[in-house]
């Protein structure tokens, strides 16, 4: 799994913040989101895997960029486009902020737990997520777009439309706890402008920080409601993957929970981690005549991790064609299989949410990442098949 080079810009008008940065973006990140979001119900579970099969450009390999126009059709690339944004949306916000345990929201209301529940209280689209911020130890609302269409000196010193929908989303939903009062968020629109063999601008993720409202969560409710939505988000998880009663903590004996082990690799190649493209790495950015230019900071690639990994999960195995769970001794020799026929090139990850996820949403758990996967700290683990062992517990 590569690294590949793109704009992000950060606005938090509240903070008064508004900056550009150019660095590597993992793209594990983007694998194990776009995983997550399958499972929890996304379509077009094969589209991702294309990621590691060259939908990606192989013109030039150290931005992110799409090849050829990202599909041929119009009707496609707007069905890409916005898988994507979803996908590329929810692991920026992951990875630059550390949001974790995001949570797709439905139309009309979404639990956490029983202590609060997302509420559309206007018409319209609503945004993608619930989330926790551990750092503001609050929820997070959050929504994602994916454009082509879109100029680079828009969403690097002006205000796309894209993000003025989002934040108008935001509106229409409210998170209320137990006693129906309206709980503070912090709100975030990720918006990326893709570029593509065929459109030479470069790629941006645009997040972009509106103003909330609401109470704040006292300090003796915040270890609940991060619990909450931990659980949840768990919860939801494994009755998709066919163990619905794995967050009161049952288990079956057999291939449900499985071990992963994996060895972490080498450091990037060179050729990989290059020097930062033309028109990317200048420390101001000249947007066109008459326009301002913006200074553009560098940020440094996330370092692989040096040590082993070893967990138990509640995994499945993912292919082209399909997900498929691992909750019986049969489903666990089909993995084994799979990892078999893996080793002759067909694409294979295998997913997993950690047993031990629910030991607290504010444990120390330590995220991990190597060229063979990544591991969050809110304990999802997605990995190349080819790069684990994979035992029983």
């Amino acid at each position: 799994m590569s690294y590949r080079y793109a704009f992000t810009r950060i606005v938090d008008p509240g903070a008064g913040t508004d900056v550009v940065e150019v660095g590597l973006f993992n793209l594990w990140w983007a694998a194990v989101s776009a995983a997550e979001e399958t499972i929890q119900g996304s379509p077009l579970a094969a589209a991702w895997l294309r990621l590691f099969e060259g939908h990606l450009s192989q013109i030039d390999r150290s931005e992110l960029r799409w090849a050829g126009d990202l599909a041929e059709s119009a009707e496609m690339r707007r069905a890409y486009s916005a898988l994507y944004g979803r996908f590329f949306g929810r692991a920026f916000l992951a990875s630059r902020f550390g949001f974790e345990d995001f949570i797709p929201l439905q139309s009309d209301r979404t639990p956490v737990g029983n202590v609060a529940e997302v509420i559309r209280v206007k018409r319209g689209d609503v945004p993608d997520w619930i989330a926790w911020d551990p750092g503001s130890r609050s929820y997070v609302i959050a929504e994602a777009k994916g454009r082509l269409g879109g100029n680079l000196r828009g969403y690097l010193s002006q205000t796309p439309a894209c993000i003025t929908s989002g934040k108008a989303q935001f509106q229409r939903v409210e998170v209320r706890d137990a006693h129906r009062r309206t709980i503070a968020t912090t709100n975030w629109v990720a918006a990326n402008l893709w570029c593509t063999d065929r459109r030479g601008r470069g790629p941006v993720c645009l997040l972009w920080d509106p103003n909330g409202e609401g109470e704040q969560l006292l300090e003796e409710e915040v270890l609940q409601h991060a619990a909450a939505v931990r659980r949840q988000r768990v919860g939801n998880i494994a009755a998709a993957l066919g163990h619905p009663g794995f967050p009161d903590g049952s288990t079956a004996p057999g291939g449900r929970i499985v071990r992963v082990a994996a060895v972490p690799s080498e450091p990037p190649e060179a050729d990989e981690v290059r020097a930062v493209p033309q028109g990317l790495g200048d420390e101001r950015l000249f947007l066109g005549k008459d326009v301002e230019p913006v200074g553009v900071a560098r940020r440094e690639a996330e370092p692989s991790s040096r040590e082993r990994h070893e967990d138990a999960y509640v995994a499945a195995v993912m292919t082209r064609f399909g997900i498929a769970p691992i909750v019986d001794q049969l489903g666990f020799e089909a993995a084994l299989r799979a990892q078999d026929r893996a080793g002759s090139g067909e694409p294979t990850l295998i997913y997993g949410i950690s047993a031990g996820a629910l030991a607290g949403p504010e444990a120390d758990r330590r995220g991990w990442l190597s060229g063979g996967g990544i591991v969050s700290r809110d304990g999802a683990g997605l990995f190349d098949i080819t790069q684990v062992e994979i035992g029983e517990v």
